[in-house]
């Protein structure tokens, strides 16, 4: 008996584990496809900021000499080409941020066949009254049940967020993929902040079966055998933290009158607090000078010489006059010492 009840609690929480994997990858694969529609569509919206951009141009142009704006964009831009961006413009700030919910939704049908079957089989419990999230997840397991495709004209909405309700309710009827798929991402978040918990699970039980229960509390405490460190009679242990803290107090005070307190002293009634010494020795500051003047001088004109004859870089210049600068040039120009 007892070995079926731990491969029961093991398989329950395999399998809340693989739902919280499977949404959290869902979710992942649509921030990834959010980002990638970011960068395909850079294209389009920088060809849209210099439209724009020259469209103040005009509008300045327009100002600064008098003539009619109108007149100006038409000859500078061409009003053709502002009427054919405004279906694009007002497409990319349609789309501009689009929620994740709404990449997730279209794998809605992949991920039907394994929630419809989870939330059959799984008991969930809140440890709040009324929850909407239970009322949700009623609302779907009916659903799934008559295999309708429709939501009923009111369902639990509490749990969401305002932006989901809002991408939900859009239009004339409530999206049912975009419900449930949102209901499960709460459902995932609340399972691991253990908000909710799963009848017969282990790993994902209320949090006060992680404790210990109050008849064994009580009796370790009536034997002294909770070792937890401290005195178990609060009186005692604030009278003792009291007398600690105060002997501490005072023996910082008789240090700081007699300055023995490392790198703090008080003078005139004020906190000083030394410098701290520097992290690089004196010694290494001399090395590096001394390293320094080792180096050799070496004229700028030779410099660039001597990269010539390795890479023959002269060759490559743009101008003749740089050429010849490159290869003939003697003014004395040192490097300056690292």
């Amino acid at each position: 008996m007892a070995q079926a009840i731990t491969l029961e609690q093991a398989l329950t929480d395999a399998a809340v584990t693989m739902f919280n994997k499977l949404i959290g990858r869902l979710f992942a694969r649509a921030n990834t496809r959010r980002k990638q529609r970011y960068v395909d569509a850079q294209h389009d919206t920088t060809k849209v900021l210099r439209l724009f951009r020259d469209t103040l141009r005009a509008l300045v142009v327009a100002n600064d000499t008098g003539r009619n704006a109108i007149d100006v964009l038409d000859d500078e831009i061409g009003w053709h080409r502002l009427l054919q961006a405004q279906p694009e413009v007002g497409a990319m700030v349609r789309d501009a941020d689009p929620d994740p919910l709404l990449f997730s939704a279209e794998r809605y049908s992949t991920i039907r066949k394994y929630t419809a079957r989870f939330l059959e089989m799984v008991t969930f419990r809140s440890s709040r009254k009324h929850d909407s999230l239970l009322a949700a997840i009623r609302t779907l397991k009916i659903l799934h049940a008559a295999e309708r495709r429709t939501l009923p004209d009111r369902v639990p909405v509490g749990h969401l967020s305002a932006q989901s309700r809002k991408l939900i309710f859009a239009d004339a009827k409530p999206d049912r993929r975009l419900y449930e798929i949102a209901t499960l991402a709460v459902l995932r978040e609340r399972l691991r902040s253990g908000d909710i918990w799963v009848e017969g699970s282990r790993a994902f039980r209320p949090m006060d079966e992680h404790l210990m229960p109050k008849p064994a509390f009580a009796a370790l405490k009536v034997a002294d055998e909770l070792n937890l460190g401290v005195q178990g009679d609060a009186v005692a242990y604030l009278t003792e933290a009291r007398q600690t803290l105060d002997f501490n107090l005072k023996r910082l005070a008789y240090r700081a009158r007699n300055g023995k307190l490392e790198g703090v002293r008080i003078e005139a009634g004020q906190l000083v607090v030394s410098p701290l010494p520097g992290e690089i020795p004196a010694a290494a500051e001399e090395l590096k000078w001394e390293l320094a003047d080792m180096y050799p001088l070496s004229e700028v004109p030779d410099l660039l010489m001597e990269v010539h004859n390795w890479t023959g870089n002269a060759r490559c210049s743009s101008t003749s006059a740089a050429r010849s600068a490159t290869a003939h040039s003697r003014a004395r120009l040192s490097v300056p010492r690292v």
